[in-house]
């Protein structure tokens, strides 16, 4: 119940459970303080719990990136304020101007500071498939879900970690899978870090890129642009990655050089 609110109402009902059960009533900030020290810890604890018995014989780890919002309050402030009436509704470029004058001029960034006002935090999920008697995989069996705002690298030696911690060694034959989102820098440092493991993007992910391709290629909600997506997905699901690429390559050479919309297409 508590995981479903935002971080400060979450510390907010920390306080007023405790204040029911202990009759203590803590500062907020008290408690936004102690769960950051126990934060401190978290790494050297996570190291130290033992492997989990029974597990299969295949190793899947997945590892994705995600932006959480970070607004100040400041920022939040102007985002939620009393909304002035605006003479233009029926225009978008009127309704954006309304809006930057409203907020105020943007104070300039710092390096390293992004306009979207996200923290980019990667999420590491572990866990293992069994054989069954006919062949199949089953699972998934002992599941371990990391998240960390550290860098990539970070993530991906911490999966390291858990699959030697596992059995599952550089060089040992054992099956390991890596299922990314097509990341460059997260297929770099598993390249590094998981040198014998099987790397696979998400088929999710893939669909996602084959609308995108199709968009160059079709207007977008066309029953031609469906036809083709659909035609794609039929291949990539029958392993016949490689006619996808054949097919995007033919239609990328057909395509002009410049002219209007090229750029992005």
């Amino acid at each position: 119940m508590l995981s479903d609110l935002p971080p400060s109402s979450r510390y907010a009902e920390t306080v007023g459970l405790l204040t029911l059960f202990l009759n203590w009533s803590p500062a907020q900030k008290t408690v936004e303080e102690t769960v950051l020290g126990f934060g401190r810890h978290t790494t050297d604890w996570f190291a130290s719990q033992p492997a989990p018995s029974d597990d299969g014989e295949v190793l899947i780890i997945q590892i994705d990136s995600k932006a959480s919002p970070t607004a100040t309050d400041e920022e939040l402030k102007k985002r939620r304020g009393k909304r002035k009436p605006n003479p233009h509704l029926g225009s978008q470029r009127h309704r954006n101007r309304a809006v930057r004058k409203r907020r105020g001029k943007k104070k300039r960034r710092k390096k390293g500071d992004k306009s979207k006002n996200g923290k980019m935090a990667t999420i590491v999920v572990v866990y293992t498939l069994k054989r069954s008697g006919d062949g199949t995989l089953e699972g998934p069996i002992n599941k371990r879900v990391y998240a960390s705002y550290a860098a990539k690298r970070h993530a991906v030696a911490i999966a390291r970690r858990s699959a030697n911690k596992r059995g599952f060694v550089q060089c040992d034959g054992k099956q390991v899978q890596v299922v990314t989102d097509g990341d460059n820098d997260l297929a770099c440092y598993i390249g590094e870090l998981f040198p014998n493991a099987i790397h696979t993007i998400d088929v999710f992910h893939v669909m996602e890129y084959l609308w995108e391709a199709g968009r160059c290629l079709f207007k977008e909600g066309s029953d031609e642009l469906v036809a083709w997506v659909e035609t794609q997905k039929e291949a990539l699901y029958d392993e016949r990655a490689d006619e996808i690429i054949v097919e995007i390559n033919k239609n990328r050479a057909k395509l002009p050089k410049t002219g209007p919309g090229m750029k992005s297409r």
